[in-house]
Formats: structure tokens, C-alpha cells, sequence
């Protein structure tokens, strides 16, 4: 069953040895990369235990659901992604015409038919790479909290990003949650090194992540850049690097803004609200104020404020009956995470770097719960925001289990500094 979807491989591909039809050859290939770049990473952070497996749980429960269930697994998207970008790579190939896709997906779409260009039209190609996206999840979030000041946790917030249920059942797909919380990873990165008043390093990062989000799904990445900003401009005027810093930091960012606001409707709340309306019917988790009148731009902010604590933390006990057991489970864990991060807002000295993190995140809900039409949406949305949660939650047990009145920060290891410079 290797190859679902398979065209055999493209001539560049040919002509570098790998020869048509061999997709076992390239899965091999592909896995060994990963596992390379995974060791080389989890090294030099040392995260290596958790980059590892999540790694092996990402390519086996991938694996798993591509040759039980194929590309449908866990909605058509991910199929029709898949034959897009088997149309993008017969373009470049020459043997197609060109491709038309809704704005703001582009970028994963082209990204994954360059891909399947280069290693043939094989599903696997594209979820080994999403795979080792997420075995690099651990290094970037424990490395971000390190430099956030929060030594003592980076342990735990390497495992919590592997173990965490949103962060191992979506990126298991070929759909755009992958690339999109790789590159949310990013973003939380470029706040901790700010923290450490890395400013180069941090703004370059923000800008990079910034600008891929413009082009993956740019409501979710200018949200989290609003928030982030919100964030920074708190800690700026307190203790951190000032208004020049943040400016630096911020700036270039901003101007990455324009590929996402000018392209479609991507932006436009009165379609969101149509999206709303449009998933919830028919939809066997349908749930949310769902009813007429959210196709306005005033309507969507009413139903995305309605819509938040759902959002967030659904489906609800009392809405059980109707439920996939895997939603519930997801929205109880979101509620650890919720309780874990208020740990950290209590806390004095772990406050102003928790809200940095957890400003975007509910900037990124607002933003689901604006097109909030059915749980198996929203759920799938939300893994995303908990890219910034993570490291809050996994300060938050730590403050609880050790009583401490803060989280020190050491002397930054040579693992660190070797790391972005």
C-alpha cells in the first residue's frame, strides 16, 4: 500500500539516482533525513529523548492512518491538498497546466508540490516532513524557555509538547496544522530569545515565522503577531528592553503583514461568519452560536466572544452525548492547561513572560471561535494556540510541584548559544 496517490517519480528525481517508482526507497531516505536532523538538534538542546519520540510517534500514527484509513483519516482536507500539490508538481514538471487555491493556503499547497517534484507524488513525503517538524517541536519550545528564564521546566516542556494530544493527532495529516504550529514554535522561540535581549536573533525569527504564517494561514499568524506585540509592549515598558528594543523586535514583522491582509478574505469577519453557518450544517458536533445574522462583521465579533470559553475548552461535560470521546479528551486538556498557566500569572516573578505567551494564544482562539461551527473544526483549529501554551503550562507544574516562589535563571549553557546566534 506504499504510494497512495503515487505517480511514480519526476525526472529530477531520476536523473539523482532514486529511479520511478521506488517510493519505499524514498521513505527510507526522507526517514533517515529526519532522524539525522532530529539527533543533530536534540543534541545540541538536550532534548534528544523527547525529539526522538515524538519523531517515532509522529511517523508511526501517521503511517498508521494513511495505509488504515488513507489520506480521509481525519478530514477530506488533507486528500485535497494532496492532489493540488500533485497538480503544482505536473506543473513545474511541464506535464500540467497551472493551478488555482484559495488564498492563504498557497503556501503549504506550493511548498508540498515542490516536494513532491523532487521525491515523486508519494503521501509519505509530506508527512516524514511534517513528522520531523514536530520531533523539532521539543528542542524549540524547551529552548524558548530557557531563555524565558524557566530552566527549571524545559524538561517538562519538552514532554508536554510530545505527549500533548492536539500536538500529536492533527500533525498527523498532511494538513496545514504541522507547518502552521512549526512555525508558530517559532514565534514563541523569538519571544524568549527577546526576553534575553537577543534582539537580532529574535526579530529575524519573528519575521521569518511571520512571513511563512502570511502564507500557510494568515488570520492565525497575524493574530499571534497582535498578540505577541500586545505582549511585548507590556514587558518593554517594565523591565526588558524598552521601546527601542520592541521596536526592533516588532517592526520588521509588521511589514511581513501586507502578503496575508491584501490577498482574498482572509481577513474578512463577515465571511468568517458564513464559514460559521456553513459548518454547522449537517455537522454531527455542531455546536456554537450558529444561528442567523453572524455573516456581518458585528455579528462575527459577537459570536467570537460568545464562542471563546467553547473555543477553548469544549466540548463541555453536559454536551458529552453527542461527542467523539477524542474532542472530550482534547478540551479536558485544555483545561490543564488553563490551570497550569494561572500558576504562572499568580506568580509574581513568572507573570509578565506568561502573558507574552498566553496574549497570542487567546489571540489565536478569538480567531478560531470566530468561524466556530461544529468541534471537530474548533478542535483541530485550537492545537495551534497550544504551540504558546506549552511552556506556560509546563512552568505552571512546575511552580505547583516544587512550591518555589520563582523559576531562576542559570547561566545559559554553551548548548544554548550554539543553538541561534
Amino acid at each position: 500500500m506504499l504510494g497512495i496517490g503515487c505517480r511514480g517519480a519526476y525526472p529530477f528525481l531520476a536523473m539523482s539516482g532514486f529511479g520511478a517508482g521506488s517510493p519505499l526507497l524514498v521513505i527510507t531516505v526522507l526517514l533517515l533525513l529526519g532522524i539525522a536532523v532530529t539527533v543533530w538538534v536534540g543534541r545540541l538542546t538536550g532534548t534528544l529523548g523527547p525529539c526522538l519520540t515524538s519523531l517515532g510517534i509522529h511517523v508511526a500514527l501517521s503511517m498508521y492512518l494513511l495505509y488504515s484509513f488513507g489520506l480521509t483519516a481525519l478530514g477530506s482536507d488533507a486528500d485535497a491538498y494532496h492532489q493540488l500539490a500533485a497538480a503544482v508538481a505536473d506543473s513545474i514538471a511541464g506535464t500540467g497546466s497551472s493551478v488555482s487555491y484559495s488564498e492563504g493556503k498557497e503556501g503549504w499547497i506550493l511548498v508540498l508540490g515542490v516536494l513532491y517534484y523532487i521525491f515523486g507524488t508519494h503521501a509519505e513525503v509530506g508527512l516524514l516532513v511534517i513528522s520531523t517538524f514536530m520531533a523539532l517541536l521539543p528542542a524549540i519550545l524547551a529552548t524558548a524557555s530557557r531563555q524565558l528564564g524557566w530552566e527549571s521546566s524545559a524538561n517538562t516542556t519538552a514532554w508536554l509538547a510530545v505527549l500533548l494530544p492536539s500536538l500529536i493527532i492533527w500533525p498527523s495529516s498532511i494538513l496545514r496544522e504541522g507547518p502552521s504550529i512549526f512555525l508558530l514554535s517559532l514565534m514563541v522561540l523569538s519571544v524568549g530569545f527577546y526576553h534575553s535581549r537577543r534582539l537580532l536573533t529574535a526579530g529575524t525569527l519573528l519575521l521569518g515565522a511571520t512571513a511563512g504564517m502570511m502564507w500557510i494561514r494568515p488570520p492565525i499568524g497575524a493574530a499571534a503577531l497582535l498578540g505577541i506585540a500586545i505582549g511585548v509592549l507590556f514587558t518593554s515598558l517594565r523591565k526588558t528592553t524598552g521601546p527601542l528594543g520592541m521596536l526592533v523586535f516588532l517592526a520588521p514583522s509588521a511589514l511581513a503583514l501586507p502578503f496575508g491582509l491584501l490577498r482574498g478574505n482572509q481577513f474578512d469577519l463577515s465571511a468568517a461568519g458564513t464559514l460559521r453557518e456553513s459548518l454547522a450544517l449537517g455537522a454531527t458536533t455542531s455546536t456554537g452560536a450558529t444561528g442567523q445574522g453572524f455573516d456581518t462583521f458585528g455579528g462575527a465579533i459577537r459570536g467570537m466572544f460568545l464562542d471563546l470559553p467553547g473555543a477553548t475548552f469544549g466540548p463541555f461535560i453536559w454536551e458529552a452525548g453527542g461527542q467523539p470521546w477524542q474532542l472530550l479528551i482534547d478540551g479536558l486538556t485544555f483545561v490543564m492547561l488553563a490551570v497550569l498557566s494561572f500558576f504562572v500569572l499568580k506568580n509574581r516573578a513568572t507573570r509578565s513572560e506568561g502573558l507574552v505567551l498566553i496574549l497570542p494564544a487567546i489571540a489565536v482562539l478569538l480567531v478560531v471561535s470566530a468561524a466556530f461551527g461544529n468541534y471537530g473544526f474548533v478542535v483541530r483549529q485550537r492545537s495551534q494556540a497550544a504551540a504558546f501554551l506549552v511552556p506556560v503550562a509546563a512552568a505552571g507544574w512546575v511552580l505547583r510541584q516544587q512550591r518555589r516562589t520563582t523559576l531562576t535563571f542559570p547561566e545559559r549553557s554553551p548548548a544554548d548559544e550554539r543553538l541561534i546566534v
